[in-house]
């Protein structure tokens, strides 16, 4: 699947492998900071997703963080996880289809505050996705 694949022809099978992506990646905004274990976890299950690292990048900005992305700015956020029905209800809502709110606000600066918000987590997983899937091409353990 390319990044610029029409959201109108996402599949079930397309919804179903983005299930854990979304899950994995909500956890970046939860009220908690993330330490090298919980980054591989995440890391381990999102190079197990059909996607490249771009793609996965794409996923958040467009299907994640406008469900949780505020999150990580309340007060008193989530800390311990996000309903995992509602998560999915929510995302896959925006998977299918893109408000045109955010379309016009992402080149307006909500991408670069999804950046500013997890650049530094991305910039390890990033690396760790590499890893495993690189461990897994080459039947090695990550």
């Amino acid at each position: 699947m390319t990044a610029a694949m029409s959201l109108s022809s996402l599949t079930e099978s397309d919804l179903r492998a983005r299930a854990p992506v979304w899950r994995q990646l909500a956890r970046l905004y939860l009220d908690t900071e993330h330490d090298d274990q919980d980054l591989e976890h995440m890391a381990r299950e999102l190079a197990a997703s059909p996607y490249s690292v771009d793609q996965l990048r794409e996923i958040e900005v467009w299907e994640v963080a406008p469900v949780v992305g505020m999150n990580a700015f309340a007060m008193v956020g989530a800390w311990d996880g996000f309903d995992e029905d509602w998560l999915q209800q929510q995302c896959e809502k925006r998977a299918r289809r893109r408000s045109l709110l955010l379309r016009f606000a992402a080149p307006l600066g909500f991408r670069r505050f999804v950046r500013w918000a997890t650049g530094d987590y991305w910039r390890r997983l990033a690396a760790l996705i590499t890893a495993a899937r690189t461990a897994s091409a080459s039947g090695a353990q990550p």
